[in-house]
């Protein structure tokens, strides 16, 4: 609704105060094409291409990490690796995509055709999440924790029945999927890439062409918070999803529920309803005309204006006293100058192009989002997985959980930040000084990551009690036995008193533990041991114990919230920061550096860089023939220290960056004596007459 009241305004007169011309076409046009190709609409198409693409990259993907390690057997470290190499592909889609689609040799910098440009990426994206479910298809569903067949009464739970440790099976085939399976999510990592850049990078511009300044706020923020809006439905629904055995066909085993350690959930639908619903969208968002009809008027004042403050007072004087003759010779000159350059090399016009788009302003721009997209980057692919280990949540409420409490603070820090920035009609200093405040604001809630439960000392492993047992050292299988957690039940020396023949062959611990008859001929040896209990007395679980004492996960997910507030706070401002900074021409590189800048130092290394940090503070790690699997049990308190001391740091620099970035804007219009063109009044046979605000 917000779309359409400006643009009903925009018609009865402009921001720019030309009236609407009568031989346009009208995009309130009785024909259905005419009223389509309107820019709410297009706007509308783009925030379902947000919402599709946020779903694949970061709902679907953040909430499925568990899942898809236990099922592929990947460890932190490699699936940093493959959540780097998006970052990775991103930059060289950027590079790609800026110096084929510059607009910086058309007069009205408009460039190609950038709905069909769009249209392609959204495509590509689709076949993404394609690839992206193969492995599934490929990997066999590894078998749950062994106990081995239950036949002697006397042998230990779990105990290898030949009295030996297992000898490691030829691994080339498990290998070669593993590799297969790597090289997949990288292939799929390549497919999003392009679909991601086509979006952010042409979307805004093809935006900023078609509406004007006022009215790009509001598009910008709703289309922005399509990137808050997607992992939120991406989270929900893979909060369903994971409720589901990974082979729906087929069913869990017996008695194995989702709040399991060793639960996978059907991670790979998800992408399967993305794919479907990204190839609906392509063919609407490919049939906009390269310049939406009615907005010819917009890309001239823009042109006339530059909306820029390195102009310098000088240019600003001259067109003041410029009739509207030598205007319109100014722009047929400008565009003389701009055809002069055609003959020029691409690596020439690369070189040009991004030595007009340096400048302190916007380098401190690209750091602070740098800093923000590491954060964010290592957080939304890893912090799922923490939560489950801090506060012993499934991977299903951890999604819900995580993505609504997260995913509704980036949503409405975008949205709110960008309808403020409008109301109250900041130029581009103010806007500067906002994204520091915001920046500054958000410190002190990183230190909500040091709340959370404490992790249980896991014992067993060169215990007296169990020495008689000869149990697998390599191969841990976490239960919790009357609060005390054991690396086994094997290392918890637990055997069965009585007869065991209806148990023969059963080798599955949550069988056996959903039966009461078999729990209460157990007796566990290294439980108590220095005053055994009755069978009766025993209280054993899957997985690790959880702190019953731990009250601070509603603290610490309020914390969050309002850390995602303030850290989105500064996606809609910072990027009119960026714009309304760059010569229309070079918007499209402004925007494409910004994307390589913050994507190279920021998100490319944070996820492998947590990744590796996880891996290092993993207590127990699952293994098969020396080979390290996934992680079994993280160390709570130093995963906490070290979260808290990554996201404060990332937090500061951002703080930081923006400070000069706004200081550096306000020294350079106070010196320059510059004004920011917002208004720009055309009459037939008068000069321009400029209606500024001073920055």
């Amino acid at each position: 609704h917000a779309l359409e009241h400006a643009h009903e305004d925009a018609h009865a007169q402009d921001e720019v105060g030309e009236p609407a011309s009568p031989s346009a076409p009208s995009s309130s046009s009785s024909s259905p094409w005419g009223r389509f190709f309107r820019p709410p609409c297009f706007t509308t198409l783009l925030v379902v291409y947000g919402v599709i693409q946020t779903m694949m990259t970061i709902g679907l993907y953040g909430s499925s990490v568990s899942s898809i390690q236990k099922e592929i057997q990947l460890n932190a470290t490699e699936w940093g690796i493959v959540s780097m190499m998006y970052e990775v592909f991103v930059i060289v889609a950027t590079l790609i995509l800026s110096v084929t689609t510059d607009g910086s040799t058309h007069r009205d910098g408009s460039g190609p055709h950038r709905p069909r440009i769009i249209g392609a990426g959204l495509f590509l994206a689709g076949l993404g999440s394609l690839i992206f479910m193969v492995p599934h298809f490929v990997v066999q569903t590894p078998d749950l924790q062994s106990l081995g067949s239950i036949t002697d009464g006397a042998a230990c739970l779990g105990a290898v029945t030949n009295g030996t440790q297992p000898q490691c099976a030829d691994p080339s085939g498990s290998s070669s999927h593993h590799k297969l399976s790597l090289f997949l999510f990288i292939l799929a990592q390549l497919f999003w890439s392009f679909g991601s850049t086509c979006l952010w990078i042409h979307g805004p511009v093809y935006l900023d062409q078609n509406v004007t300044a006022k009215q790009m706020n509001i598009h910008l923020g709703v289309m922005y918070a399509s990137a808050a809006l997607g992992p939120a439905f991406g989270y929900l629904l893979s909060g369903q999803l994971l409720n589901m055995w990974v082979d729906p066909e087929k069913g869990p085993p017996p008695n194995l529920t989702p709040t399991s350690s060793d639960w996978i959930g059907a991670w790979w639908i998800g992408y399967a309803i993305t794919f479907c619903m990204a190839m609906v969208f392509v063919g609407p968002i490919a049939c906009f005309p390269k310049q939406i009809p009615g907005t010819e008027a917009i890309r001239k004042d823009k042109m006339r204006s530059n909306e820029v403050t390195s102009a310098g007072k000088a240019k600003a004087e001259a067109e003041a006293k410029a009739t509207a003759s030598e205007a319109r010779q100014n722009d047929l000159a400008s565009a003389g100058n701009v055809n002069a350059g055609d003959g020029e090399r691409p690596i020439g016009k690369l070189v040009k192009a991004v030595t007009a788009t340096l400048n302190g302003v916007r380098i401190f721009n690209f750091l602070a989002s740098s800093t923000e997209s590491f954060a964010v980057g290592a957080a939304t692919v890893f912090l799922p997985q923490i939560i489950e280990s801090k506060f012993g949540l499934s991977p299903s409420e951890t999604s819900m959980a995580f993505g609504v409490v997260t995913v509704l603070g980036a949503a409405c820090g975008i949205a709110i930040s960008g309808w403020f920035i409008a109301w109250r009609n900041y130029d581009g200093v103010k806007t500067a000084r906002f994204c520091m405040i915001a920046a500054i604001v958000a410190l002190p809630f990183t230190f909500a990551f040091l709340l959370g439960c404490q992790s249980p000392s896991v014992v067993g492993l060169d215990l007296a009690c169990n020495q008689n047992c000869v149990c697998n050292d390599n191969d841990p299988s976490l239960v919790c036995i009357n609060e005390e957690t054991f690396y086994s039940v094997c290392h918890a020396g637990c055997t069965i008193n009585g007869t065991s023949e209806s148990y023969a062959g059963v080798s599955d611990l949550d069988v056996l533990l959903g039966d009461r008859n078999f729990t209460s001929m157990l007796d566990c040896g290294c439980v108590n041991a220095s005053a055994p209990l009755a069978p009766s007395a025993l209280d054993i679980s899957r997985g690790y114990c959880r702190d019953k004492n731990c009250k601070s996960i509603i603290p610490f997910f309020i914390l969050i919230f309002l850390l995602m507030f303030f850290t989105f706070s500064n996606n809609v401002p910072g990027m009119q920061v960026l714009l309304r900074s760059s010569e229309l021409q070079y918007r499209t590189m402004a925007v494409s550096m910004h994307n390589i800048v913050y994507r190279l130092l920021g998100s490319l290394p944070g996820p492998l860089v947590f990744g590796v940090l996880l891996d290092k503070y993993c207590e127990i790690f699952r293994s098969e023939c020396g080979v390290k699997g996934t992680c079994a049990l993280l160390d709570n308190n130093d995963v906490s220290a070290m979260t808290t001391a990554v996201i404060f740091i990332c937090k500061l620099l951002s703080a930081i960056s923006f400070t000069i970035s706004w200081v550096l804007y306000k020294r350079s219009a106070a010196a320059k004596g510059v004004t920011e063109v917002t208004n720009v009044h055309i009459d037939n046979e008068e000069p321009p007459r400029l209606e500024t605000n001073h920055l």
